[in-house]
């Protein structure tokens, strides 16, 4: 088994921990209110953690930051980088030197803090913090309280007698002849490019005018060497987290071109500007036929629209949170629970969820449902035209033969095969009618012909049954304008 970590790394990890679920707290907050039982179990364990920092110390958690480096109690405890952004930006926000946090530091007085810290730095609430927390009735979290100074190594002040924010005095041991500020009698660095007040410094360092150029070369070597490591030492965040934004960018744009789900994209104003392949078949139309056009233009019934009312974020006001939804009542009932967004604690979109929806259902029960009616109406053609081809027959061989009776059942038989091959041809048509497609063709019709006709193809059928079936016309009927095949077949 491993040995327990010495107490200064153990009490650095502690006050690591604190911050980093304040910010994972602050990450819930932006998407949910502090109620929330996903913010309240987070905030939970941030407390938890603190009570376990506080245990640590005198009664007195203070965080400051210097130069990327976390200090907690006057010692570094990590970079900067280690810790979600969110904490380094509530430092910034509200300009704040230092936050004190003590012991009894209570749950509520913890919620207050978190809601400040999720605040916007132009709301009014936010322009004096310490007036928001005492307002707020806290008392054991102090902000801008201590202020540390770094002391030289010449510092005169013994170390157990220096307090936070005392300063040093300065001189402590300067040579006698020097004149303010250290230098040499007579010699001003006032105006003086860099290199100019190395050359002067040298001069008067080094007597011997032919080394003089070798030490100004190696001074400036080494001066150049400081500034490229300092500069790399406080660009190291901003590179640190300029990666961590590529990576956030690259795994996001990943996961949504391999989703199953469209993105679109909008302006301002809510008009198209993009849409992806997968987007294109969700929406029923191509990106060159909806650009340009509001999102809302060209969505159907089977589509659920949720918009924010505000696409862009204010900033000298509180944004609106309300959303327009806009579907059938039987579509937003179906879609709201089909898909669910995987997000990691910090709040970045990492995946998704989806399920089949009773839409995605019944549109794949309709594709069964047109190939079985492809498939009937193409069996259904043959016996059929065997049974014309037969009655062809019979009517050519016994043309003449037959009795009125018999010749009129023939003849009705015949119009009949021709009307049921018209009705398979048709069945193909109640797609086109669900998409509203469906054509007719009116023309001016004899009623009374109509109806004829409807009864001497229901005959036969009726006098099976023993129904006495009768038609009765009105001779002052005018005409009508229809479909002569689609009136028979509906009567």
């Amino acid at each position: 088994m491993a040995d327990a970590p010495p107490p200064a790394q153990q009490f650095d990890r502690l006050c690591l921990d604190v911050l980093q679920w304040l910010a994972k707290t602050l990450g819930q907050m932006s998407l949910y209110k502090v109620g929330h039982p996903a913010v309240a179990a987070t905030l939970r364990l941030a407390e938890q953690h603190l009570t376990g920092a506080l245990a640590n110390t005198a009664g007195e958690l203070t965080f400051s930051m210097d130069q990327g480096k976390w200090i907690a109690n006057g010692c570094i405890i990590g970079a900067t980088a280690q810790t979600p952004h969110s904490v380094v930006g509530l430092f910034n926000r509200f300009k704040l030197s230092s936050i004190t946090f003590k012991s009894g530091c209570s749950n509520q007085e913890l919620i207050a803090f978190c809601e400040l810290a999720a605040m916007r730095a132009d709301a009014p609430q936010a322009a004096d913090p310490k007036a928001f927390l005492a307002g707020q009735g806290v008392a054991n979290i102090l902000l801008n309280e201590a202020v540390y100074t770094k002391l030289g190594k010449d510092a005169a002040a013994p170390a157990e007698s220096a307090e936070p924010g005392a300063v040093p005095a300065a001189g402590g041991g300067a040579g006698a002849g020097a004149s303010e500020g250290g230098l040499p009698e007579g010699l001003s660095l006032d105006g003086q490019t860099l290199e100019g007040a190395i050359q002067s410094l040298v001069t008067c360092a080094v007597p011997e005018q032919a080394k003089r150029a070798q030490v100004t070369d190696r001074v400036m070597q080494l001066v150049g060497e400081d500034i490229q490591r300092r500069v790399m030492e406080v660009t190291k965040t901003l590179r640190q987290e300029k990666t961590v934004l590529q990576n956030e960018q690259a795994r996001t744009q990943n996961v949504i071109g391999n989703m199953v789900e469209g993105v679109v994209v909008v302006d301002e104003q809510g008009k198209i500007l993009m849409m992806n392949p997968a987007a294109e078949q969700v929406y029923g139309v191509t990106l060159a036929q909806a650009a340009g056009k509001h999102l809302t233009e060209k969505a159907g019934d089977e589509h659920l629209i949720t918009l924010a009312t505000e696409l862009t974020a204010p900033n000298d006001r509180e944004i609106v949170p309300d959303v327009q939804v806009k579907a059938l009542e039987d579509t937003r009932r179906t879609l709201k629970s089909a898909g669910a967004v995987v997000q990691n604690e910090a709040g970045k979109v990492v995946g998704m969820v989806s399920s089949l929806s009773d839409v995605a259902k019944h549109k794949e029960l309709q594709r069964v449902q047109r190939d079985f009616v492809a498939h009937v109406t193409h069996e259904l053609r043959a016996p059929l035209s065997s049974i014309r081809a037969a009655l062809e027959i019979l009517e050519g061989q016994f043309q003449g033969k037959l009795k009125e009776d018999e010749g009129k059942l023939l003849n009705t038989a015949l119009k009949n095969s021709d009307r049921l091959a018209d009705m398979i041809n048709s069945i193909l048509d109640f797609s086109k009618i669900e998409s509203g497609q469906m054509t007719v063709y009116p023309k001016q019709s004899n009623p009374e012909a109509l109806a004829q006709e409807a009864h001497d193809s229901i005959k036969p059928w009726a006098m099976k049954k023993g129904i006495n079936l009768e038609l009765s016309v009105n001779p002052s009927l005018p005409t009508v304008n229809a479909d002569p095949k689609r009136t028979v077949q509906i009567l």
